[in-house]
């Protein structure tokens, strides 16, 4: 009887996808994602991918937007020490990778033209947020 019920819970896959499945084409089968995962196809459509660490960048300059956004509005708890503490360390994050792209000889393979433009529109927008004055 547990065999019959182990058979059973096992013949069902799940995967669960992540935020990459964006940049994917379609669906495919298991051997076509390994085909992928190993170079053999390319599965994934023209859309640029930006670097996962400028990605992630992003996101956080984002969160900052929105919750300061909030506190102007009245509705977030935190106090603009906060915001500029974030901002801070935002701007920190985007130096180190400046740095890390000007010291690499290779940067261009890491860090596409793309990226350093994203980077930099990150960067001029996150300042921004440092004129802003907090009621």
């Amino acid at each position: 009887e547990n065999k019959t019920r182990l058979s059973h819970k096992l013949s069902a896959v799940a995967i669960c996808p992540g935020p990459n499945l964006a940049y994917f084409t379609g669906i495919f089968n298991l051997k076509q994602m390994i085909d992928h995962v190993y170079g053999r196809v390319n599965l994934l459509n023209n859309l640029f991918r930006p670097n996962c660490f400028i990605n992630e960048l992003e996101l956080y300059s984002d969160y900052l937007k929105n919750e300061f956004k909030r506190f102007t509005d009245g509705i977030s708890d935190h106090n603009s020490g906060y915001f500029e503490k974030f901002r801070q360390n935002l701007m920190e994050g985007i130096s180190y990778y400046e740095n890390l792209i000007q010291k690499n000889k290779a940067a261009e393979t890491i860090f596409p033209s793309q990226d350093v433009s994203l980077l930099q529109k990150l960067k001029n927008s996150i300042n921004e947020l440092s004129f802003l004055t907090v009621a």
